[in-house]
């Protein structure tokens, strides 16, 4: 996993420990439920959002 991932992965799971207090974040390869894979992607794109407007990371272009 690259640093850029990682970063995103630590503020996602920071932001879902704050929302969700004694939730474990699951892995999706053990349970790739849906519903839980959607929730979490919605965290890591807030992760991602934050960490670009801090400067922390630069954007990619996916074109």
């Amino acid at each position: 996993m690259d640093k850029r991932t990682q970063l995103i992965l630590a503020r996602a799971k920071e932001l879902f420990a704050a929302d969700h207090a004694g939730a474990a974040w699951r892995a999706a390869i053990d349970n790739p439920d849906a519903a839980i894979m959607a929730h979490q992607g919605r965290y890591l794109s807030r992760a991602e959002d934050q960490l670009l407007a801090e400067g922390s990371i630069e954007c990619v272009d996916q074109s």
